[in-house]
């Protein structure tokens, strides 16, 4: 190569001829002799996953071999506007990476691919005509056509991907083929601006709004021009991830939407997967539970009970929030425009923070019962529908407590394909599906207890609670430094009667990891039910003081607060622990008792209403409301234990 640096001014002229002649050789022939570029080093998207390699490998010298371990390369091709590969890992899952970041999979991701099409377009009365913004695997474009369309148009810009797709025709039913689609290499914002063509759905789901290129998806701009392209009645969906931005960009993104969707409702693709959705109209959106019985959708249920999403209560149960709570959650949020595009150069910072844990605590301040979008009278009309999603909040209470405790999940999946395929599934709430990765992944490596942590996490969301005891007990055995093992053991002990073995377990943790405010928390309520209410009182304060976001050591405040006589205080707490969770229906039934003891009826009334608007079957708010309006509120209840 040293030859081509050699400026021909400086040669005598009877050597330029052998100079040039040496330039085109080395042009030519260089490129067959030098060592081609690493596939598999190039597309492992060092820049993004770069620290969980390198705390992978402790430091040393592993990355190759980290990398590599990541699965076979089936398809690599490099276009105008990047590397686009396919991989198949040893557990199996293929997933789609653009310059080494994944952009879909058949793992985790599947039900954020199925949910980009089925959500709006059952939301949606009857949809004819769609747009599909981004191909990727294919698979959400496979969703839309599960539903009777007359046409699905799909823009994706770039040009290697429509091939890299074909390779996930076993998951997207061969998407591309079917006669209803028309695929165009473009910009989406390039496709809509000169084109009048309406649509009935638009789902948008761009990569990250931090990759170049990409925030001019998430502008005021942007959804204007969708909003223009819609039917009346149209529905937009809006994919985001929360889990790499901080909450002030979510708020950002939120804040834009609502500025031309002002009646927007927000969605979770499962708790605490750290995918959301978006979807907006021209009107409020309103759900006729009988619609979704209809023949013509029968094969889009289906298609969604393979994924795992088991009927309309467990879709609603992806509800989070309607345009009240959003508005206060995008309350003081900076509007990303055209002339301000920050996301592009201010998102990244969060790249390598995890941001999950505040995106989760500041969305459950804000949500709603998703009866808000129901017709009225659901609870008398259909109380099966009812008590589904009453099943579904307790399941989804416990899939957030669970997927908190993942923080560290990134680093544990990694030395282990199978372990990685277990926690992509947890994160996605398909707990029974977790199971069989994760206990491949116990037995690949007998001395780790992660593996069994996590698959007692997997046992317990699936109500298998005497195996998750087993996993629980393994994983502390295995390695007796995991302090989530012992606080998720601790609880299986609770469960069974055993009060000081849990206790013991509870003070494992917190010697191993003393910030571990959950363990404090449960500590407390053991000392509290044996009559320690100082002891329990220290606990549940230093809980709070180790994460101010955990309402139920609020709510065991008030509780312990109430019954040594302290109202003003107790109401001071059980409202803390409302702000943080809206929809603890235990904080709400203790302060209502609360209340009425202290003659405030009406309050208590309001607040047996609000409890009822969440959980219209709850049987002990509706016989003290009860009680309350037949009585005079001359007798309390004795409220909820912790």
């Amino acid at each position: 190569m040293l030859i081509a640096l050699l400026p021909l001014s400086l040669l005598p002229r009877r050597k330029v001829a052998m100079a040039g002649g040496g330039l085109l050789f080395g042009a030519l022939v260089l490129p067959w002799v030098l060592p081609g570029w690493d596939q598999e080093l190039m597309s492992g998207g060092g820049f993004l996953y770069g620290p969980i390699y390198r705390s992978a490998s402790g430091g040393g010298a592993h990355l190759r071999e980290l990398i590599r371990g990541r699965g076979e390369i089936l398809f690599s091709r490099e276009d105008g506007t990047g590397l686009v590969t396919v991989r198949r890992s040893p557990a199996g899952i293929q997933s789609l990476q653009i310059n080494g970041k994944t952009e879909a999979s058949t793992g985790g991701d599947m039900s954020t691919q199925l949910l980009s099409a089925h959500l709006p377009l059952l939301l949606h009365p009857e949809p004819l005509d769609v747009l599909v913004i981004g191909l990727a695997s294919g698979i959400t474009l496979g969703a839309a056509e599960r539903h009777p369309l007359r046409s699905i148009e799909v823009v994706e810009i770039a040009p290697a991907v429509a091939e890299a797709a074909k390779r996930f025709d076993a998951w997207n039913g061969r998407a591309l083929a079917d006669p209803r689609v028309r695929l165009v290499i473009d910009d989406a914002r390039g496709r809509l601006i000169p084109r009048a063509r309406r649509f009935d759905v638009i789902t948008s789901q761009p990569s990250n709004p931090w990759v170049a290129g990409v925030s001019n998806l998430f502008t005021v701009e942007f959804y204007r021009l969708a909003r223009a392209r819609l039917n009346p009645g149209g529905l937009f969906c809006q994919w985001v991830q929360a889990y790499r931005l901080s909450p002030d960009d979510f708020r950002g993104i939120v804040a834009s939407f609502l500025r031309v969707f002002p009646d927007s409702t927000l969605w979770e693709e499962s708790p605490g997967g750290g995918d959301y959705f978006l979807i907006g109209g021209d009107a409020p959106l309103r759900l006729d539970p009988k619609h979704q019985h209809e023949g013509s959708r029968r094969q889009a249920w289906e298609h969604l009970r393979g994924a795992g999403i088991d009927g309309l209560a467990d879709l609603l149960s992806r509800f989070v929030s309607g345009p009240e709570g959003l508005r206060a959650l995008s309350q003081g949020g900076r509007l990303h425009t055209d002339d301000d595009l920050y996301l592009e150069t201010r998102a990244p910072l969060s790249m390598f923070r995890d941001s999950l844990r505040e995106q989760l605590a500041s969305l459950r301040r804000v949500r709603q019962p998703v009866l808000e979008i129901l017709p009225e009278g659901v609870a008398t009309s259909d109380p099966d529908l009812v008590a589904a999603l009453r099943g579904r909040a307790r399941r989804r209470d416990l899939r957030l407590e669970i997927a908190i405790g993942l923080k560290n999940a990134d680093l544990w999946g990694l030395g282990d394909p199978y372990l990685a395929a277990g926690i992509e599934a947890l994160r996605s709430g398909l707990a029974g599906d977790a199971v069989q990765p994760l206990s491949r992944a116990a037995a690949r490596n007998p001395q780790s207890g992660t593996a069994h942590f996590l698959l007692g996490e997997a046992y317990r969301a699936s109500g298998l609670e005497d195996a998750a005891a087993v996993a629980y007990a393994e994983a502390v055995r295995r390695d007796p430094d995991l302090a989530p093992a012992w606080n998720a053991l601790g609880r299986s002990l609770v469960a069974r009667g055993l009060a000081d073995r849990a206790a013991t377990a509870f003070e494992t943790a917190l010697l191993i990891e003393p910030g571990l405010a959950a363990a404090r928390n449960n500590l407390g309520v053991l000392r509290l039910q044996a009559g320690y209410v100082k002891d329990a009182e220290r606990l549940f304060v230093r809980a709070l003081e180790d994460d101010p976001d955990l309402a139920a050591a609020q709510a065991n405040l008030g509780l312990l607060l109430r019954r040594r006589g302290e109202g003003a205080a107790a109401e001071l707490r059980y409202r803390a622990a409302l702000d943080l969770d809206p929809l603890n229906t235990d904080a709400r039934y203790n302060l209502a008792v609360l209340l009425r003891a202290g003659g405030r009826v009406e309050d208590a009334r309001r607040e047996l209403r609000r409890l009822l608007s969440i959980d219209p079957v709850d049987p002990d708010a509706a016989g003290l409301l009860l009680q309350i309006e037949g009585a005079g509120g001359l007798r309390a209840g004795p409220g909820r234990p912790p």
